[in-house]
């Protein structure tokens, strides 16, 4: 059996690959969740379980809506510093 690794993200629930390969429809796949090393730490779940609520609101907006808004704030941002 021959291997092809390809690097993506969980978005909206779904696996979304960086660079899709064209696959046959029912072509057998496996995901590989890599650990980090501080994927245990104690600090990052706190960190984690502290934005839950911030998460859970974030899901109803998309990506591209949170994107644009994050863009804005950088441009103010650097308006006010520039």
């Amino acid at each position: 059996m021959s291997v092809r690794t390809y690097e993506g993200r969980i978005e909206q629930g779904q696996v979304r690959l960086r660079d899709v390969p064209v696959l046959p429809e029912g072509a057998r796949v496996y995901v590989v969740i890599p650990e980090t090393e501080s994927a245990g730490s104690p600090w990052v779940r706190e960190l984690y379980a502290m934005f839950a609520s911030v998460r859970e609101d974030a899901a109803q907006y998309s990506v591209a809506e949170i994107d644009a808004d994050i863009d804005a704030a950088v441009a103010a941002a650097r308006g006010q510093h520039g």
